[in-house]
């Protein structure tokens, strides 16, 4: 009876712990479960019913009032979404409403409807959904939330026409999306306008605002209009299991809802939970027990060439008897097994073909390696590193693939300096340009180079071809502008009578008006410095489908001319499009403007012209070219009087007679102005100051002995002045000499030497020139010895540099030779950088402190204040004011006078104010020329400081330094 009793017990209590296990167990679908509601179909964990789901977050409401019936996802309450499809792949799709708001013409709303979603499982999928707003006067805002915090996003949408709106894009003109937050598990739409839709009611009434599935939508114009009959899109939702991460969830296996053997977890990338998928070669339900089902690949992809036999989770491929390999089609496949004498001839064709091919890898190896060598050094020799940090640089492989080697079918046009190809560059922007090559110059500066690069590249202007890029590997650089629609140049419509017939007088007069607004603004309007063409004529001024110009062909590789001589070239094209013919020669140039300039100008009009233009415009612009073509530069007038003189001359075509009169005058004025012509100034970083610093001592001390020569080629007229004054300016003469120059270099006073002095009054005159340099053909030369191998190269590398030839007898020449020489072989010179920033350094501070002697002497012993007006090689007047005391002379202050008036009351203000710097009781003399303003404005000096001699003409002296000073400045650098 006992062991009935215990073995009842033993029963009751194996059922009441088999109940409690299936109770705490993964629940697991029955097999009457419903599978499919209408369309759509229901994989497990979800469930139409319960028993046939994990939880009830994974309830499926299948309405049968529709046909077919429609899945519904249960939130609790009344709160249900429309489920449009599920997948195991942890993605499930609903329906979502669309937010709309619209007006009416006055601005009343008229409707609107809101699109919310709010979810207590399943977060919105962040990277298969964007929030889109579609409105020409909209922004949008969707506010959301997980399960800790609150997250907004939102965008603009704007546009004043539907033409401005563009079908699959939406950036912001008419339509705007951006990206939804991870973890977001309800938002709510909010649309906002600007100006309640007034001006664009006609054809946007409403506005749209919703979360959609990203591939389920595409932008076109017509949803402006479309959108109104659509109620709901598309929303995917990330769907996990449990709220534990797969570590957690594999610690209890009777809770683990990854059933199926052959399956695996993976962590939930958005939100807590977990997925179960099938390992691969598996497929089917890896929440079932056996729902990971073997994948037979043998029948499903055919993966084999020879036999095939399916495994569990894989497949192996085997090849048939006398072929070998591993069988697979997507590997080596099955081939013939070799025999012995396809060995042996295997091996011994190895044996000569593997040397051969080393050997010529070897040797393309070496000859890649050398080329890349030689494009790096090319790249540096042309200013690579400093033009990479300004603009882009390409590889010359770049410029060949997108010109297709350069073909002559991308010709687009030949220039005096170069070939201009059309490319497409093979990068993901596949922009269309223009890449230029240039001919190779006879010598160049690679600092100009990089200058005038570096500021074509910062010109953004109409009529300026875009510089985007370059390319510095070659030997000659290779430009690379922005696409333009070029047809052909100037050139080609003045040498072709086919083409030159569409060129009317009111198309060349806005070429003309537009070249010289461009060059106008090069010389002195360009935000980053000024930039002197130096290389134009017809050929370097292209023309496009309309005749805009677009100005090209700078000069580029060295300082050439400045900005009078773009004038005068200006002219060259000005005089061609009067003539309709090309000007090659100066002797047709001169011919041109004798014929301009006596008012014959119907001989050589260009006859297509006779009926266009009218007979003033054609004065005034003749006039213009003569202008232009003025042998002296001072005569010529601005780029700016240019374009203002162009401009009045268009004016003539359109306006009324006494508007004609008016504007005539004005272009008169304007071409009648005095000298005008502005100098270019002083290029930054070239170091004309520390040269300017330097050589100012270096000339006072060591170079005036050139003086006498110098002054045989000035011949100007001199008051005469007594022989205590003579003894003043000989004495001056002596001072800037250093007492070095011999007797018969000394100028002369009349015919007398200045060494002796007399007490009548003297007539002074400039000295005469006393003999002719006379130097050997430098490449006669016999290369007998080493000296003279020395002396052959120092001769040439002056030439090249344009050093003068009197260097050689200048001490500090002779002194660097000796050290040189006493150094032995292997001297480097220094660097630049070197030269630069230690040796410039240490000499100016040498001639700081000889400035600071002479100055102080300016106390001790008084001075004599010297003033000329002096204009130096770049033909920009200056006046200068110079110190003369017993200890030398020095620079005191210089100003450029380009454009003011030189009266008498300005050079007295000038020199007063030196004479302040100095400090009156210091100076006791002062020098100036004969001219009428100085005579007036020592007068004036003389009234302001009655102890101050005023003495005339001794100045004559001061501008021949001045000019020796600026030569030299402009040969030596530093």
């Amino acid at each position: 009876m006992i062991s009935q009793a215990i073995l009842v017990k033993l029963t009751i209590l194996g059922t009441m712990m088999l109940l409690i296990t299936e109770t705490n167990s993964a629940p697991t679908p029955k097999a009457a479960c419903q599978t499919n509601c209408g369309n759509v179909t229901i994989p497990f964990p979800f469930g139409t019913s319960f028993g046939c789901n994990l939880d009830d977050s994974f309830l499926i409401t299948c309405n049968h009032s529709y046909n077919p019936p429609k899945p519904y996802l249960n939130l609790g309450g009344s709160i249900e979404f429309e489920v449009l499809a599920i997948s195991l792949d942890g993605l499930m799709k609903v329906a979502s409403s669309v937010a709309s708001d619209c007006y009416d013409e006055s601005g009343s709303q008229i409707n609107g409807a809101i699109s919310e979603l709010t979810l207590s499982k399943f977060p919105i999928s962040s990277t298969r959904n964007k929030f889109i707003a579609i409105g020409c006067d909209t922004y949008a805002l969707t506010d959301g939330s997980d399960v800790w915090k609150r997250m907004s996003a939102g965008c603009v949408s704007w546009c004043g026409s539907i033409d401005s709106v563009v079908t699959g894009t939406c950036p912001g003109i008419g339509c705007c999306q951006t990206s939804i937050p991870k973890g977001i598990r309800d938002f709510l739409v909010d649309i906002q306008n600007f100006r309640y839709h007034t001006r664009i009611e006609s054809f946007n009434p409403c506005v749209y605002a919703f979360v959609v599935e990203t591939e389920a939508f595409h932008f076109s114009t017509t949803d402006h209009r479309d959108l109104q009959n659509r109620k709901t899109v598309p929303v995917v939702l990330d769907w996990s299991v449990g709220n534990m991460t797969c570590l957690e969830a594999q610690e209890n296996l009777s809770t683990y809802a990854c059933r199926a053997n052959h399956s695996e977890c993976s962590d939930s990338s958005n939100g807590i939970g977990y997925n179960c998928n099938c390992l691969t070669g598996f497929h089917g339900n890896p929440y079932h027990v056996d729902g990971c089902e073997d994948i037979n690949e043998c029948s499903t992809l055919e993966p084999c060439e020879g036999k095939c036999t399916n495994l569990k989770g894989s497949y192996l491929c085997s090849c048939p008897k006398g072929f070998e390999g591993d069988g697979k089609k997507d590997g080596a496949g099955c081939h013939s097994k070799s025999n012995t004498n396809d060995s042996t001839i295997f091996y011994v064709a190895s044996g000569f073909l593997i040397p051969a091919v080393g050997s010529f890898w070897i040797f393309w190896w070496l000859k890649q390696k050398k080329e890349v060598k030689l494009r790096k050094n090319l790249f540096c020799q042309n200013g690579g590193l400093e033009l990479e940090k300004i603009l882009r640089t390409f590889t010359a492989e770049d410029l060949k693939m997108a010109t297709d080697n350069y073909n002559k079918n991308n010709v687009i046009l030949e220039q005096h300096s170069g070939v201009i190809y059309k490319g497409i560059l093979r990068d993901e922007s596949q922009q269309q340009v223009m890449i230029k090559t240039l001919y190779e110059p006879n010598n160049w500066n690679v600092d100009v180079f990089v200058r005038k690069i570096s500021i074509l590249s910062q010109i953004e202007k109409k009529n300026v071809l875009r510089l985007v890029g370059c390319c510095l590997e070659t030997q000659v650089p290779v430009l690379v502008y922005k696409f333009v629609g070029v047809k052909s140049s100037l050139v080609d419509y003045i040498h072709d009578d086919a083409l030159a017939i569409s060129l009317s007088w009111d198309i060349r007069l806005r070429i003309a008006m537009e070249a010289a607004t461009t060059l106008a603004y090069l010389h002195h309007d360009a935000a980053v410095a000024a930039l002197i063409h130096g290389n134009l004529n017809s050929s370097s001024i292209l023309l496009d489908h309309d005749y805009t110009v677009k100005v090209d062909d700078f000069a580029l590789f060295a300082r050439k001319g400045d900005s009078c001589s773009d004038v005068y070239s200006f002219g060259v094209v000005l005089a061609e499009l009067l003539i309709g013919k090309p000007l090659n020669d100066e002797r047709s140039i001169r011919g041109v403007k004798s014929s301009l300039s006596e008012d014959k100008l119907n001989r050589i009009l260009d006859n297509r012209l006779v009926l266009g233009a009218k007979s003033q415009q054609l004065a005034e612009v003749a006039k213009l070219a003569v202008r232009c073509l003025s042998h002296s530069s001072f005569e010529r007038p601005t780029m700016k009087e240019v374009a203002m003189a162009l401009e009045s001359a268009i004016n003539l075509n359109s306006s009324s007679m006494t508007t004609t009169g008016a504007n005539s005058s004005l272009t008169t004025t304007l071409l009648e102005l005095g000298p005008a012509c502005p100098v270019e100034p002083f290029e930054p970083g070239t170091g004309s100051q520390n040269r300017l610093e330097l050589t100012t001592i270096v000339f006072l001390k060591n170079h005036s002995t050139r003086w006498s020569n110098r002054a045989a080629r000035r011949r100007r007229p001199c008051i005469a002045v007594s022989d205590d004054i003579c003894e003043i300016a000989k004495k001056a003469v002596e001072a800037i000499g250093g007492g070095s120059r011999k007797r018969n270099e000394m100028p002369t006073l009349g015919g007398r030497d200045m060494n002796s002095a007399s007490s009548h009054v003297t007539q002074l005159h400039p000295p005469v020139k006393g003999g002719s340099l006379k130097q050997k053909t430098i490449f006669a030369i016999t290369r007998k010895n080493e000296k003279e191998n020395a002396d052959e190269a120092l001769v040439k590398a002056m030439i090249v540099n344009n050093i003068p030839f009197n260097v050689l007898r200048s001490e500090e020449f002779v002194a660097a030779c000796t050290k040189i020489a006493a150094h032995g072989k292997g001297y480097v010179p220094p660097s630049s950088e070197t030269a630069r920033t230690k040796y410039l350094a240490k000499l100016k501070e040498e001639a700081n402190e000889y400035v600071n002697s002479v100055k102080s002497s300016w106390v001790e012993s008084g001075c004599t204040l010297m003033s000329d007006i002096w204009t130096d090689r770049r033909k920009r007047p200056h006046i200068n004011l110079l110190v003369a005391c017993p200890k030398g002379i020095t620079f005191l202050k210089s100003e450029c006078i380009v454009g003011s008036r030189k009266t008498a009351e300005y050079i007295s203000k000038f020199i007063s104010s030196g004479i302040e710097e100095i400090g009156p009781s210091n100076v006791v003399q002062f020098v100036s020329n004969n001219a009428s303003n100085y005579i007036a404005a020592g007068y004036m000096i003389e009234q302001k400081y009655p102890h101050i001699v005023k003495t005339s003409c001794a100045a004559h002296y001061l501008d021949l330094a001045l000019e020796d000073i600026d030569e030299l400045s402009c040969k030596i650098d530093f």
